[in-house]
């Protein structure tokens, strides 16, 4: 009841949690409803928690996670400010803590996960309405993430998999050409700054992405203000 009353229920924040009031794309998004018009405006936000809910079942330390991530892009520059799109993200994720000391690249933890990302949206292939066109996009993968401490800067080196022969692929066959196999992420601390960078891509399709951040702690101590650029 205690728990309850001061809402302690194990979660923590787990990928970054913000408000970018605005976002402008270099053209309008396109809509598959024909009587929706978005503008190349909107603000976009981050709402991603985790919960431990097992630990050191192997004798290994590790410990288990499960994790629940909220994307959404917010047209609030147009009237009745829709929300364009969503992406859901849980994840289950294990982690194994590492103590390298001998070879020199300071190993930390190898973290393995299994997740599904999709826009929530339904299977409109076969209605007559959407001209064959899906509105569905979503994706299964695994991924394994390494990471590596030398003093106040952490590295984040990721490999993602699709599910193999993921049915998804199909209602979203050109995502790993953006998505991409790997990722690198840097995060720098300075006193009470952090500062991110964030890589990834495809290296045959030569897409990608590139994120950088910037947080700092404001009362209270667990609430971040975060600039982000895409």
């Amino acid at each position: 009841m205690q728990s309850w009353l001061n809402s302690d229920f194990g979660l923590k924040p787990y990928r970054p949690n913000y408000i970018l009031p605005l976002g402008i794309a270099d053209s309008k998004y396109v809509s598959h409803k024909p009587t929706v018009s978005y503008d190349s405006k909107e603000a976009e936000l981050q709402v991603s928690l985790k919960l431990k809910v097992a630990y050191d079942l192997f004798g290994l330390k590790e410990k288990y996670y499960v994790s629940y991530t909220q994307r959404a892009f917010w047209q609030i520059y147009i009237n009745s400010s829709p929300f364009r799109e969503s992406i859901y993200n849980p994840e289950g994720f294990v982690l194994f803590p590492i103590s390298d000391k001998t070879s020199g690249l300071n190993i930390r933890s190898f973290k393995f996960a299994i997740a599904h990302q999709s826009n929530g949206q339904p299977n409109t292939k076969e209605i007559p309405d959407f001209d064959g066109y899906n509105l569905s996009k979503s994706i299964n993968y695994f991924y394994g993430t390494l990471r590596l401490q030398h003093d106040t800067l952490l590295t984040d080196l990721t490999l993602l998999v699709p599910f193999p022969g993921s049915a998804n692929l199909e209602d979203n066959p050109d995502i790993m050409k953006y998505l991409g196999y790997t990722q690198a992420k840097f995060t720098y601390f300075y006193n009470e700054h952090m500062f991110t960078l964030m890589v990834r891509g495809n290296i045959s399709s030569l897409k990608g992405a590139v994120e950088a951040t910037y947080s700092y702690p404001l009362p209270p101590r667990d609430t971040l203000f975060l600039c982000e650029v895409i």
